[in-house]
């Protein structure tokens, strides 16, 4: 009989040693990554271990055998249940670290992106860590969560009634919240009053399962200026007559409106909607103003914005005023025009970032989703007396499309404020297409955002990713990448560009995995980069650089030589350029192969020779070892480390017979990371047994 393999169980003295995605805690055991919530790089914990899958496991921790330097106390009585502030723990330098390094891994992870030389900057904090959010939302339960179901079986009727957050993975239960430190007062005053206040007068709370009750949710926003909005969410139960189309509020909701009107008169827009739906969602349902004014309005700068029950704004009002002053920055560095910009701001919300951009703009064009939040738009343009600002509502993958902006003039400037999910696969297409020179992506989602990126880097390269925490003691972070159109869409001419894109490119998708797309657009942008260097036609080293290894479809041996050919004929080239021109062309695309023995004949050749080539220290060498491998094979392990240590210095050493054919090549760099490592054999040692069978 075979055993099982045992699913559940517990390790012990498991050493903490960093932070991982999603802000779950890491550690190894035998080779294996296991990831565990709520601890500190550092932490010696033991662990029950509830996920055992081949790469990984997952775990949650039974006991702190012995607490990190850097472990920090929670200060908030609910850490540890409610699952929203997970990071308390860590001290905040380490939580700024730990997002920045977020957005890195994704990028290069799932975006597979190339960085830029900066790097990505460290992450911008939030100067207030605690009492930061404008606007928090509560839920009403007839169930409060509770952990001992002994102890919940004990409670009286009203003593399972709660008002707060919804536990991670539990839609059908509520943290019932003592103290949130996420909002000031009187956030909590107002929580609390309302559901001493509903249990007093025997106002049911919402059942989550079966969709009935009185109290359903609330939201309270309080701007920077102090202004306060409370929404009461009611639920079935509230409404007269649940079944007609006009829904009415019962007496008993209007007598707690009338009680919190009196006990905060400070609240400066006090509203109320009735919701029988089976979801929570409040797009489709009107709100009805009780006492004071329809909005609440946020101070940024010189600007005022009219917030609605429906309207979004950036939860952090001083981390969102840094925010669009960084995208502000980033058009002020990168646009180079003389003329004033047309900008687009799409997912525009409440027009916040249009609107803030709109004194440096010819005109600006914002596309949002809720009409609600447009029209709050068109209020704050009007408020603000700005006159150059037009704000659309629909669906972007609807809205955004060539006649639109044919219409509406081609942006200069493309601003990205898109919800978790990021951009449709349609309105990425049209952003390629329309070519705008610069482009602004704020996320709240890296990993979407990486996603998109990928796609866009078709067009556009990265030259900024800034991380901004908008959310301390959360793993969430938002991030702003600045894009420029890359040099071959703005010096080539567009029938040239169009006809690579369109006929020639495709072609390396039939290809081996060597030579797909993707890696003649990275010769074509690093054969671009150099031309920088050099008094070269950058039409001709853009078209070079394209057909360089377009002869693959002849087989990989004299694929250079096809590639020549195929230049020679090619009817559309010959429309663009001269016959010289031509020659130059194919004799590049044929030196590109060049040997270090065998020097390509022109400044064309060596560009695009230098190109191709990418000097990776540790890929040389696991490439080295792999040879070795499979053409020596009677050589034992030492001998294999020994022909690998020959052939480094021979070829790449310091005096080596390789040659760079571009100094101002990034492989210079490359080659001297790589000779640092030559000559250091403990290091080379190292990598050798990484790959070495």
């Amino acid at each position: 009989m075979s055993r099982h393999k045992k699913k559940n169980f517990e390790l012990e003295n498991v050493l903490i040693e960093g932070i991982a995605a999603e802000g779950n805690a890491v550690a190894h055991i035998d080779g294996k990554a296991l990831f565990v919530p709520q601890c500190v790089p550092g932490d010696v914990v033991n662990v029950f271990v509830c996920k055992d899958k081949k790469k990984y496991m997952q775990g949650y921790v039974t006991e702190i055998v012995k607490k990190s330097p850097d472990h920090l106390e929670p200060f908030c009585e609910h850490f540890g249940t409610c699952g929203g502030c997970s990071w308390e723990i860590l001290p905040y330098p380490m939580q700024l670290e730990n997002k920045r390094q977020q957005v890195v891994d994704q990028f290069v992870r799932i975006g597979h992106l190339e960085i830029p030389e900066s790097g990505v900057e460290p992450t911008l904090g939030s100067e207030k860590t605690t009492c930061y959010r404008n606007k928090l939302e509560y839920t009403f339960s007839n169930r409060r969560w509770v952990e001992n179901k002994e102890e919940a079986d004990s409670l009286s009727d009203s003593e399972k009634l709660g008002v707060g957050f919804h536990i991670s993975g539990l839609f059908d239960k509520v943290l019932d919240l003592k103290k949130c430190h996420l909002q000031c007062e009187p956030s909590n005053e107002i929580r609390l009053f309302i559901k001493k206040y509903s249990i007093d007068k025997g106002l049911s709370f919402y059942d989550l399962r079966n969709q009935v009750g009185f109290m359903r949710n609330l939201m309270i926003r309080i701007t920077s200026t102090g202004e306060i909005m409370l929404l009461v969410v009611f639920g079935p139960d509230a409404i007269k007559n649940c079944s007609d189309s006009k829904f009415t509020p019962k007496a008993e909701a209007l007598e707690l409106l009338e009680a919190i009107r009196v006990k905060y008169p400070q609240i400066t827009s006090l509203q109320y909607c009735l919701n029988p739906k089976c979801n929570d969602a409040l797009g489709d349902l009107p709100c009805v103003v009780y006492s004071g004014n329809d909005a609440v309005y946020e101070k940024m700068e010189n600007l005022s914005f009219k917030i609605g029950p429906k309207s979004f704004y950036q939860t952090n009002s001083d981390q969102a005023y840094r925010l669009y002053s960084i995208v502000r920055q980033a058009i002020k560095d990168n646009y180079t025009k003389d003329s004033k910009p047309v900008v687009y701001d799409l997912y525009t919300g409440t027009g916040t970032i249009g609107l803030f951009l709109s004194h440096m703009a010819e005109k600006v064009i914002g596309i949002e989703y809720v009409p609600e939040a447009i029209e709050d738009a068109k209020v704050n343009a009007r408020n603000n007396n700005i006159g150059n600002a037009e704000f659309i509502a629909g669906d972007m993958k609807d809205i955004l499309v060539p006649d639109f902006i044919k219409g509406h003039g081609t942006p200069d400037i493309v601003v990205l404020d898109p919800p978790r999910a990021g951009i449709h696969p349609d309105v990425a297409q049209v952003l390629l297409d329309t070519a705008a020179p610069l482009m602004v992506y704020v996320s709240c989602n890296p990993a979407s955002q990486a996603r998109d990126l990928e796609v866009l880097s078709k067009k556009y390269r990265i030259v900024r990713i800034q991380p901004v925490d908008m959310f301390p003691h959360t793993v969430h972070v938002e991030n702003v990448v600045t894009l420029k159109l890359k040099e071959q869409y703005t010096v080539v001419r567009k029938e040239i560009t169009e006809y690579v894109e369109n006929q020639i490119l495709p072609q390396y998708n039939n290809y081996d995995k060597g030579h797909q797309q993707g890696h003649i657009r990275a010769v074509i942008d690093s054969a671009m980069h150099l031309s920088h260097f050099y008094d070269v036609d950058k039409e001709m080293i853009y078209t070079a650089a394209a057909f360089h290894d377009i002869g693959i479809c002849e087989g990989r041996e004299n694929h250079h030589i096809v590639s020549g050919r195929i230049i020679r004929d090619d009817r559309n080239l010959k429309k663009w350029f001269t016959a010289e021109q031509i020659e130059i062309i194919a004799q590049a695309a044929e030196d590109h192969r060049a040997s270090s023995k065998n020097e390509p004949r022109g400044v064309y050749g060596k560009i695009l020779a230098e190109a191709d080539r990418q000097i990776d220290p540790e890929t040389v060498i696991r490439r080295t070892i792999e040879f070795g491998q499979a053409n020596e094979p009677e050589y034992d392990k030492e001998q294999q480390w020994q022909r690998m240590c020959n052939h480094l210095e021979e070829k790449y050493g310091e005096n080596g017979y390789l040659k760079l054919w571009i100094p101002e090549s990034p492989n210079a760099a490359k080659l001297a990371e790589l000779r640092k490592i030559i000559a250091d054999k403990v290091e080379l040692r190292r990598i050798y047994e990484k790959y070495v069978d």
